[in-house]
């Protein structure tokens, strides 16, 4: 039976519940927008921890889906992912930019999230998809994982995961397209 994700990104969630069903590492989803695919993915894996990071400011990207203007604050996503996750006890929800939440990392934190697969979805500004592929690459760290970058159309996301797949080509195993190259996953090699 197929996982059903009704969600504004939903191609997404099914490669990435796939593979955390063999992973023993947490789950990492930067941007969240209403909440929907990170509480399906946490009460689908109730033993994997689902960090989360969105500071709910229109991009610029989500207009037509959120109603609210660029820079405006979506207090109706963040109402409905707090009601979403409400009864899970798996979820993380840190609302501030994927900057701040990098920028507060210690070693120690990295090591005890624990986290191998990471969505990339927040900001889709070419310097915002930077800063989040970098945080992706620290989290995972020198373990093997799993990194979905979706919106692969938006020219600052594209541009962003070109630099990514030059920068990181010694780490990357394997990349898939998934919904006829809307978002990659991209497969990352364990360091030994």
């Amino acid at each position: 039976m197929a996982i059903i994700y009704k969600t504004l990104s939903s191609h997404v969630y099914e490669p990435i519940s796939n593979y955390l069903k063999d992973s023993k590492n947490n789950y990492l989803e930067i941007g969240v927008f209403n909440g929907i695919g990170l509480a399906k993915i946490a009460a689908d894996h109730p033993d994997t921890m689902c960090e989360a990071v969105d500071p709910f400011i229109e991009d610029g990207h989500t207009t037509g889906a959120s109603q609210i203007r660029t820079g405006k604050k979506m207090s109706a996503q963040h109402n409905s992912t707090l009601e979403a996750i409400d009864k899970l006890e798996n979820v993380n929800l840190n609302v501030m930019t994927s900057h701040d939440y990098f920028a507060n990392l210690t070693k120690e934190k990295i090591t005890s999230l624990n986290i191998g697969t990471v969505l990339i979805d927040g900001n889709h500004h070419y310097d915002f998809v930077v800063n989040d592929y970098k945080l992706a690459m620290a989290v995972i760290g020198n373990k093997a994982g799993l990194i979905v970058f979706d919106d692969m159309s938006v020219p600052g996301v594209k541009k962003a995961f070109d630099e990514f797949c030059i920068e990181h080509q010694d780490r990357i195993r394997d990349q898939l397209s998934i919904a006829n190259g809307v978002a990659i996953s991209v497969f990352i090699k364990e360091v030994v």
